[in-house]
């Protein structure tokens, strides 16, 4: 078998260059030497060479371009697009009643022009009330996710958002600054932490503060059925604190901070399963 590991050509960050490196030497280890490509390089008869693949990006028409080709990656095409974009991800778990997600809004799509207007503000806070958080459809680390004290504050995110596709969800101020983070390889959850910030109600941002920690069985359950109904080889789920109400699923979580914090070798777990499941479809 011949693999590879697909990576952004115009993204570089520590965490991201750590991601690559660990897989790749957890995959070396066991005898397998992959490929490091770049996305920006991988749209040629070079990429469609290899029998799998660890997509490392989200770009997913590169994705679907390599799976019509028989590449075989993970994660797949459409599962990385669900994840990525958090309205679709409330979507699709919206029709599965043992997965509790908080009450969501979508904003209506927004082209140029046009102003949302006194209705639709009175709307919003019937609805969901003060603070408010507002999240940017596409966004990640933390980035583009909001909280609205009132009326002003509602109105001045929604305005730098008009053209952006993003959403409104029930704040829940005893989980703040603190999240559970599961991490689930082949539907099954390898290690799980608690990420605790002082200063910022997202948890998920610098200088937030990783820690091992043991998940109970309703925590456990929901994140390997999360991974189940979304079709993802590999995932890590952000709960709330107290109960397993999910804040969102990244398809393609930094575990950096999980494996000093636990010791567990995710990037060698991951390995296993890649290759034990390429063992099984190429027999």
């Amino acid at each position: 078998m011949k693999g590879a590991i697909i990576a952004n050509g115009y993204y570089e960050s520590a965490a991201y260059t750590h991601q690559i490196s660990r897989i790749a030497e957890a995959f070396a280890a066991r005898g397998e030497e992959l490929d490091v490509i770049k996305n920006n390089a991988a749209y040629g008869a070079e990429a469609i060479a290899y029998d799998y693949a660890v997509f490392l990006d989200k770009d997913t028409t590169l994705a679907r371009y390599l799976e019509q080709q028989g590449v075989v990656l993970f994660n797949n095409s459409f599962a990385i697009e669900n994840c990525d974009d958090k309205i679709k991800t409330a979507i699709s778990l919206s029709k599965y009643p043992d997965v509790f997600m908080p009450k969501s809004l979508f904003a209506p799509l927004q082209y140029h022009g046009g102003e949302k207007d006194e209705d639709y503000f009175n709307a919003i806070e019937e609805q969901m009330g003060y603070p408010v958080v507002i999240k940017e459809a596409v966004s990640s680390l933390g980035q583009g996710v909001y909280l609205a004290h009132d009326r002003a504050e509602l109105e001045a995110i929604e305005k730098k958002l008009s053209n952006v596709a993003h959403m409104y969800q029930i704040y829940v101020e005893e989980s703040r600054g603190r999240s559970v983070r599961a991490f689930v390889i082949g539907h099954k959850v390898a290690a799980s932490m608690l990420l605790t910030n002082e200063t910022d109600f997202r948890s998920n941002v610098a200088p937030s503060v990783a820690e091992a920690v043991e998940i109970d069985e309703a925590y456990t359950v929901a994140a390997e059925k999360i991974s189940e109904y979304l079709e993802l080889d590999y995932c890590a789920v952000d709960f709330f604190v107290g109960a397993p109400l999910v804040i969102e699923i990244n398809s393609n979580a930094y575990f950096e901070k999980i494996e000093k914090a636990t010791g567990v070798d995710i990037a060698g777990e991951y390995a296993d399963y890649i290759l034990g499941f390429m063992k099984e479809i190429k027999a």
